[in-house]
């Protein structure tokens, strides 16, 4: 289905079900030359031969994207790789952080037109209830586990290379018998990739996306034998095997959200990874692009 079709489908679903808050995935696909680990040079990231990367990608990512969690995860011929901007839980001792990030708008071409763009997102009425709904679910999902929560009353913005976000940043410390695990099980997923009144939504969303998500949007991160460790949400994302990368983004859909300017959120979005994928890419607008190096065709962001 249309991607700005099956938005507007969403919206009006919200409407009558009366529900606050939807998430919708969208996946395109590249197809290379060449197998991905057989460009050169190739930068192994894993001496443990768990994953392979090319060093264009990381070092592209770790320049541009440096307030971003990269993480990688090879699985027989697959490797699910990224950098995400948003962090589901960090856990040092009974010290607990974690993020509200929904909320989003491009960043501007010159110093002007960016500070205008995150001040308009701020004080955009639609924004601010998507951001909303996102800060009382993870207050709400918390309360059980911890002994206190220090949540700001206003968010502050989150610039990436290519978008921003609203941002809220909440610590807390949890009780003595809660560990990591628990906090990632009470977390996920956030409103943010599964909506509000969350199982009626997942199960929505799964009809009627037409995507498997696969690893998309999971939790990914690490714990050590202290039980100390920090679990990211697996965002700007892509799944590769051989010649295809398969690029995943989405966006939330709230009353007053608008279905062409969600689609080309989920296109802004995008370029985080197919800027690090695709070394000198020629594109027009957010319609099909040809990259001359490795490159023959993407397939998507209006298929």
């Amino acid at each position: 289905m249309n991607p700005p079709i099956l938005t507007q489908k969403l919206l009006d679903h919200l409407q009558q079900a009366r529900q606050h808050a939807e998430v919708k995935g969208r996946e395109i696909l590249a197809c290379y030359s060449s197998p991905w680990d057989d460009w050169e040079p190739i930068s192994a990231f894993s001496t443990a031969g768990q994953g392979y990367a090319h060093a264009f990608f990381w070092g592209y990512l770790r320049q541009a994207n440096d307030s971003t969690y990269l993480f990688a995860i090879r699985r027989g011929e697959h490797c699910f790789l990224g950098a995400t901007p948003e962090r589901l839980v960090r856990l040092e001792g009974r010290e607990l952080y974690t993020t509200a990030l929904a909320g989003s708008t491009p960043r501007g071409h010159s110093p002007d037109e960016d500070l205008y763009n995150g001040n308009r997102l701020l004080d955009s009425a639609k924004d601010r209830h998507e951001h909303a709904l996102v800060v009382n679910a993870l207050k709400s999902s918390l309360e059980a586990h911890v002994e206190t929560l220090q949540v700001p009353a206003m968010p502050s913005l989150h610039k990436l290379p290519h978008i921003q976000h609203l941002q809220t940043l909440v610590r807390g410390r949890v009780r003595p018998d809660v560990d990591l695990l628990t906090l990632v099980d009470a977390l996920h997923p956030t409103p943010a990739v599964g909506g509000v009144d969350k199982e009626h939504a997942i199960a929505y969303i799964r009809d009627q996306e037409g995507l498997n998500r696969g690893w998309y949007a999971a939790p990914v991160g690490w714990l050590n034998s202290d039980g100390n460790g920090e679990f990211a949400v697996a965002l700007r994302s892509a799944l590769i095997q051989g010649r295809q990368a398969h690029l995943f983004a989405g966006c939330g859909i709230v009353e007053g959200s608008d279905p062409e300017h969600e689609y080309q959120e989920t296109c802004v979005k995008l370029r985080t990874m197919i800027s690090a994928l695709m070394p000198e890419p020629t594109v027009d607008g957010c319609g099909e692009q040809s990259v001359e190096q490795h490159t023959e065709v993407v397939a998507g962001c209006g298929t």
